[in-house]
């Protein structure tokens, strides 16, 4: 099961680029706007919910390119 762990290993690369998008809009709306707490909460809310596809399967790309080397020899084996 080595998809599986692939996967578990991605939740934490998922949280830690969900923290770094969430203090990146949280530092923009501080500086071009002087929002209110909700303000910011509605930003956070958006922006996570309409960015979570991407932050997904980008922290599970991520987490397979640090262990799952590629071999050209075995590209386009499944094909044949």
């Amino acid at each position: 099961m080595p998809f599986l762990r692939c996967l578990y290993g991605a939740m934490y690369a998922s949280y830690a680029l969900t923290v770094a998008l969430g203090v990146a809009v949280f530092i923009l709306c501080h500086i071009f706007f002087d929002p209110s707490m909700w303000d910011i909460i509605i930003a956070l809310t958006i922006t996570l919910v309409l960015g979570s596809p991407m932050i997904l399967r980008v922290s599970r790309i991520m987490w397979m390119n640090i262990f799952i080397k590629y071999d050209p020899e075995k590209r386009g084996a499944n094909l044949k």
